[in-house]
């Protein structure tokens, strides 16, 4: 889980805030913590507040109101919003902040729980009621306002060249393990018009890689049209205009098929990348895991993917510590691994998280054993990985510039997607600013980042 930096500018600054003792009026800091599906609610507050006359800050020790959306999914991320919680209700005694806000999904797990144990919190506001915010921060602050406040567009929390778009909300998967269906309810998929009027927002703020986000991409359009349709979504959004990169993530093996395979062939717009996280591989653990598919399928998916399209970049996260995952069944999945050779490759060690299946079942390893074997799986990832960077050097790629950084720029390729994957590091007398397409030429490989040298002139944001 990860705390992303809010980077200010003049457009995030609205209304006629008066000063207050050093302090901006209507000053509001948000923390966003949790994954790539909860930043877009983050985004999407934050244009609701922007848009309601409040002012956006950096740093919460600026700010009157301090909103912190949660992660409830795992133990970790429940015990860094519960930190992050207590951090910012510090700053009422240290620097003068009038309202601490706990909104997210840690909220809307433990609503009752937070507001009785942590009475210094001013707002616990679950995320299905986050469009309540601006209502319960003015009641908090004692802003009255003569008329409704307008719904604003999203204020982006990473670079603007780049954005999640989130195409549909809950799952409809009963993992054993997961909370999800919980916390955030059954699926439902966002309309058609209203992805593709979103990406054409998207673009005309000068977005031009869009990367596709929900609980389960693939089962998008399930409860629009009797079937998943994501074929169809991901071509009408990547004839938006503007946007030169697609992304697809979250997918689910279960609903991959040949026509998803045959929309990435067709496409230029559609990267190759496809994350697919598997979980495991053994079928006695899938199965006990609710996880519907076995291995034979996981395979072929893997097959026909990387033998149908070329340079396909391949994505998947692993759980260790499982119930009924025994030393021969953690053997089958290290094995499985350094078999498959995924281009990327995240683990986690099993959370048995209150009111999920797995949490009641025995026969799991002990903590220590997880953290071993975590461990283990990840070393192997780390081999595979710095064989296929150095498979990689000399080779050409167009890039996308992240940010500068001394006398060189951070990039990614149609290879990495952001924030979770490595970097290509670019160094040389001529380089592309920020939001810049260019060509570089891979100089040295690491175990997850590369060093490249331009290639040719930037290419300018134009698509």
């Amino acid at each position: 889980m990860k705390k992303i930096p809010f980077q200010l500018d003049a457009t995030h600054a609205t209304g006629n805030p008066k000063t207050r003792k050093g302090r901006t009026g209507r000053s509001i800091a948000m923390i966003p913590l949790g994954c790539a599906k909860a930043q877009v609610d983050a985004e999407q507050m934050l244009g609701a507040l922007a848009s309601a006359g409040y002012r956006i800050v950096h740093n919460p020790k600026r700010a009157e109101a301090v909103v912190i959306n949660t992660c409830g999914f795992i133990q970790a991320a429940k015990e860094e919003s519960l930190q992050t919680i207590f951090e910012s209700l510090k700053l009422k005694k240290t620097h003068g902040v009038r309202t601490v806000a706990i909104t997210g999904c840690l909220a809307e797990r433990y609503a009752a729980e937070l507001t009785k144990e942590i009475p210094e919190a001013d707002i616990v506001l679950p995320w299905s009621q986050e469009n309540e915010l601006v209502h319960r921060l003015d009641a908090s602050l004692g802003i009255h306002r003569g008329e409704e406040p307008q719904c604003g567009e999203r204020i982006l929390l990473n670079p603007g060249h780049w954005a999640y778009l989130r195409i549909s909300e809950g799952c409809n998967h009963m993992c054993a393990f997961c909370s999800i269906p919980a916390i955030r309810g059954r699926h439902v998929s966002v309309p058609l018009a209203d992805l593709v009027a979103e990406t054409e927002r998207l673009a005309a703020r000068g977005v031009r890689e869009v990367n596709v986000v929900a609980q389960d991409t693939t089962l998008w359009g399930i409860d629009l049209y009797g079937k998943p349709s994501l074929p169809l979504l991901l071509k009408s959004i990547a004839k938006v205009p503007g946007i030169r990169w697609v992304r697809l993530l979250y997918t689910h093996p279960a609903h991959i098929t040949d026509e998803l395979a045959r929309a990435f062939s067709e496409s230029e717009v559609l990267v190759p990348y496809l994350d697919m996280p598997i979980q495991h591989i053994n079928n006695v653990v899938l199965k006990r895991m609710n996880r519907i598919v076995g291995r034979a399928q996981i395979e072929r998916i893997i097959h026909e993917f990387r033998t149908k399209i070329p340079h396909m970049v391949l994505r998947t996260t692993v759980i260790v510590g499982l119930p009924y995952e025994t030393d021969r069944r953690f053997r089958e999945l290290v094995d499985f691994v350094e078999e498959t050779k995924f281009d990327r490759l995240g683990c986690f060690v099993f959370s048995p998280e209150e009111g999920t299946e797995a949490a009641r079942m025995r026969n799991r390893a002990p903590q220590s054993v997880a953290a071993e074997r975590q461990a283990i799986i990840m070393e192997a990832q780390r081999a595979i990985s710095r064989n296929m960077n150095k498979a990689r050097v000399g080779k050409e790629y167009e890039v996308l510039t992240e940010r500068r950084t001394g006398n060189s720029v951070i990039a990614r390729s149609y290879a990495e997607a952001p924030e979770v994957d490595g970097v290509i590091r670019v160094r040389g007398s001529r380089l592309p600013a920020p939001g810049e397409w260019s060509r570089v030429r891979i100089t040295k490989a690491f175990d997850y980042d590369l060093l490249a040298a331009p290639v040719g002139a930037p290419s300018g944001m134009s698509g």
